[in-house]
Order: C-alpha cells, then sequence, then structure tokens
C-alpha cells in the first residue's frame, strides 16, 4: 500500500471523528478504490454509515469485509448491529452466535 493511500485512510479517520461524515465517506471509497482489500477501510467506511443511519450501506459495505474475513468478530457485531436496527432479527441472530460460536468470551 502506497505512503499516500495511508495519508488519505487517516484524513478519512480525522473527518470521522470531527462528524464531517460525508467528507470521511468519500475519502474511505478513494482509498478502496486504491486498496480493494484494506480492512480497516472497509471497517470504517461500515462504521461511518452506521453512525449515519445509512444501515443499508453499511450491511453492503459489510459483506464486502465480510466475503474475506468471514470470521471477523468486530465485523459480525457491527453486521449484527445494522441487522437489528433494520428489524432483522433473524440475521441479527445469526451474526452475533456466529461470533459466540469463534469467539465465546467476545465483549
Amino acid at each position: 500500500m502506497k505512503q499516500k493511500d495511508i495519508e488519505l485512510y487517516n484524513q478519512g479517520l480525522r473527518l470521522f471523528e470531527l462528524a464531517q461524515f460525508d467528507k470521511a465517506i468519500k475519502i474511505f471509497k478513494k482509498v478502496i478504490k486504491a486498496n480493494p482489500n484494506f480492512y480497516q477501510a472497509l471497517y470504517n467506511i461500515a462504521l461511518t454509515f452506521q453512525t449515519t443511519g445509512k444501515l443499508n450501506d453499511a450491511i453492503g459495505w459489510l459483506n464486502k469485509l465480510l466475503a474475506s474475513n468471514p470470521n471477523d468478530a468486530e465485523a459480525l457485531y457491527l453486521l449484527g448491529d445494522c441487522l437489528f436496527r433494520t428489524g432483522d432479527y433473524v440475521e441479527a441472530l445469526k451474526s452475533y452466535n456466529k461470533i459466540l460460536k469463534k469467539n465465546p468470551n467476545f465483549k
């Protein structure tokens, strides 16, 4: 990964922290375009969408992340939260159970 992509990613994090979510999303998308498997960028774009209430967008990004990291507890937890908040309780429960199956002490 290029240094400029890391710097751009860090800029996205700063924008998120400043609650400039639309700008953060644009930055994360640029980073992901250049680095499609950059875990942190995928996770943080999903988190940004979840934070802004755009749950279906968050779910889409989390599914992309989980395609290459299917047992990632943090991503599964965020996915479960998004699914729960959309009213998809069955799928949310599946996501939470998958975490606990792999990591019974997850908090």
